[in-house]
């Protein structure tokens, strides 16, 4: 998976968390959307972007599932086992080991987000998150506090409605 990590610039010490899981999220949630800065067509150049989101929030975007975006796999014979189930395992499994790396985020509020076909993503990796927070050791807890979808493909919910969930609660805007 390629992941790239855009520090919070507010004042508070623990900032939260939130991660953008999704195809691309880095060559568009961060480079056109969110992110901290925006590419110029001159592609040597970098605007700053006055709506980012790291003024209020470290953001952690993903690429996945791995074959998409600017991400890739050594194991060819991965891309032949493509799935939702297998992609929320997959960050899952990042995201685990991206706090063991990086042990200074592990006890920030950690939220996941995320537009589109990432509808499927963000319930499917927070569940995941659920189950595996119950049993295993503290090592590997992710303090998941919510997740957040903006024009989620979710099925029969139209995409223009947007979805967040926190701390079991199911909000339609």
């Amino acid at each position: 998976m390629m992941t790239n990590l855009a520090i919070s610039i507010s004042d508070l010490k623990l900032d939260s968390i939130i991660t953008c899981p999704g195809c691309s999220s880095v060559g568009i949630g961060e480079a056109e959307e969110v992110g901290p800065f925006f590419p110029q067509k001159d592609e040597q150049t970098l605007k700053l972007n006055p709506h980012r989101w790291n003024k209020a929030a470290n953001l952690l975007f993903i690429e996945s599932p791995v074959g998409v975006g600017f991400s890739y796999t050594n194991t060819s014979s991965d891309l032949y086992q493509l799935g939702d189930e297998i992609t929320a395992n997959d960050s899952y499994t990042f995201l685990v080991h991206w706090f063991k790396r990086f042990p200074q985020f592990k006890s920030h509020d950690f939220y996941i987000a995320g537009e589109s076909y990432a509808g499927h993503y963000v319930p499917q990796l927070a569940e995941v998150i659920f189950d595996n927070n119950k049993h295993v050791p503290e090592s590997n807890y992710i303090n998941l506090k919510g997740c957040m979808m903006i024009g989620g493909a979710q099925g029969q919910i139209p995409a223009s409605e947007g979805l967040a969930l926190s701390k079991g609660q199911v909000i339609s805007t």
